[in-house]
């Protein structure tokens, strides 16, 4: 239990009250409250939030010296911490760099800056959702406006102005890109959504962004006659044309005696002449029966 301290009414001596009986105690010999740390920080939680309560516990604890301030946090901020930090600072001696270059670089890891826009134009698009009570809208709006830095605008009408213009555009690529800027006039809004109109105008295959590649249809080639037939070699072609100049084309091996003879003389005429002849005996003695 951490002590509780109060004052008595009487004396104006310190009280010192825990789980157990209140203690009384002078006040000349009172420890002050020492704190307690916020422990290791855990990411995806809010970087800033950490910090606060952990400048917090230094004040508490009296560390004003920057290298025990500095030691203090390499302690608490945890050992996966501890080992980022040795590669986001690209090797150096976490020991030897100053507390705020430390915090710095968890804060640009943890929490990268927001855009200051954006964060206004979604503070200026929030809506009470249907059945929402109003203080829980309003609590809302609140924490979106925490990011907005109004401290920051010093003309408050080009700010407005800036807004609405960004706003009431038609295009949604153009109000894209002006939000996605830091900070921005109402001039130089205007500006570069004249030029990104203009290129959408001059070059509008810029603007669609690149296109997918894809295989080519290739159409077979039709030849034609002096070319050939379809599939067949050059040299193959050559040699069919000069076959049919040659004389002896006609001369062919008799497929039964393999003799080389004309297409007349082949025993597959023979035969077939000599089995016409025997038909037509056939025929004629069948007659006289």
């Amino acid at each position: 239990m951490e002590p509780v301290f109060g004052v008595d009414s009487k004396d104006g001596k310190m009280l010192a009250s825990t789980s157990g009986p209140t203690v009384l105690m002078d006040s000349g010999t009172l420890e002050a409250y020492r704190g307690r740390p916020p422990g290791p920080y855990v990411p995806g939680t809010s970087w800033r939030t950490w910090w606060r309560l952990f400048t917090n516990f230094l004040t508490l604890r009296k560390v004003v010296e920057e290298k025990e301030k500095r030691l203090v946090f390499l302690q608490e901020v945890g050992n996966s911490n501890y080992e980022l930090l040795e590669s986001l600072l690209q090797g150096q001696e976490l020991e030897s760099t100053d507390l705020a270059s430390l915090s710095n670089a968890m804060e640009k890891h943890f929490q990268p800056k927001k855009l200051v826009l954006a964060e206004r134009f979604g503070l200026m698009s929030k809506m009470q959702k249907p059945g929402q009570p109003l203080q829980e809208f309003y609590a809302e709006l609140q924490k979106a406006a925490n990011g907005c830095r109004f401290e920051d605008i010093k003309n408050y009408r080009d700010a407005m102005v800036t807004m609405v213009f960004i706003g009431g555009l038609q295009s949604l690529e153009t109000r894209k890109r002006l939000l996605e800027k830091e900070d921005l006039t109402s001039k130089e809004a205007l500006e570069q959504a004249e030029a990104w109109e203009r290129v959408g105008v001059n070059a509008p295959h810029l603007k669609e962004g690149p296109q997918p590649l894809g295989i080519a249809q290739v159409k077979p080639k039709r030849m034609n006659s002096k070319q050939g037939r379809v599939g067949r070699p050059q040299a193959l072609e050559k040699n069919v044309k000069r076959l049919g100049k040659c004389p002896a084309r006609e001369r062919a091996a008799c497929n039964v005696c393999g003799k080389s003879t004309t297409s007349t003389d082949s025993a597959e005429t023979k035969s077939g002449g000599e089995a016409a002849r025997i038909g037509s005996q056939w025929i004629s003695t069948s007659s006289r029966v």
